[in-house]
């Protein structure tokens, strides 16, 4: 009996922030900002993002993440959150039950700036390695002492507001994740040049 009185909340409350997005997604009778912080129990904070809708939209999202995480973890299925969407797009709706989610191996470094330029050094130095192989060595040892400074400047940590975009519930599996990926990407830029370019 509690387990249904959980999962029915978890769905009234699923319910309830689907239809205020709805309401303020209808231009016609778009709610005052006071009153949708209020509804969603959070501060819009229109002085950092572009504009006040940017903004709400970015708070509605770190609230429908948390309710489908709470509707998963009391058992509602994939299903009824999709069939019960409302306004909210099957690609958004996508995007924030993948945010609800516990993470699994992400490996962020693939997002950051730091390693895409590893692979594409790593990439010129093959090139080069075919045609002059001491020069793709010393690229790749210039490249090494470059990176390792740059990859200093990603947080050992991640950002508050990078950990709001995921259910609360899994913030200590996110930060995991993070300090997985910049170890990763280190180890990666450690062995630039310590071992004979690949032809």
């Amino acid at each position: 009996m509690d387990n249904d009185k959980t999962r029915q909340s978890a769905l009234d409350e699923y319910h309830r922030i689907v239809a205020l997005f709805g309401e303020w997604y209808d231009r016609d009778t778009r709610l005052e900002r006071t009153a949708l912080e209020a509804e969603l129990g959070r501060t819009i904070d229109v002085a950092a993002h572009h504009n006040e809708a940017t903004a709400t939209r970015v708070v509605f999202d770190e609230v429908l993440v948390e309710v489908i995480a709470e509707a998963f973890a009391a058992g509602i299925p994939r299903w009824m959150i999709v069939e019960f969407r409302g306004w909210v797009s099957h690609n958004d709706l996508r995007d924030l039950m993948g945010r609800a989610r516990r993470p699994y191996r992400l490996d962020l470094e693939r997002e950051w700036v730091q390693y895409r330029t590893l692979v594409s050094v790593q990439q010129d130095a093959r090139r080069l390695a075919t045609t002059d192989p001491a020069a793709a060595d010393r690229l790749l040892r210039a490249a090494r002492t470059l990176l390792k400074r740059w990859v200093r400047e990603v947080p050992k940590t991640p950002p508050t507001e990078y950990l709001k975009q995921f259910a609360s519930g899994f913030h200590a599996d996110h930060r995991r994740e993070w300090v997985d990926a910049r170890r990763r990407l280190a180890e990666q830029v450690d062995q630039l040049g310590q071992t004979e370019v690949t032809k």
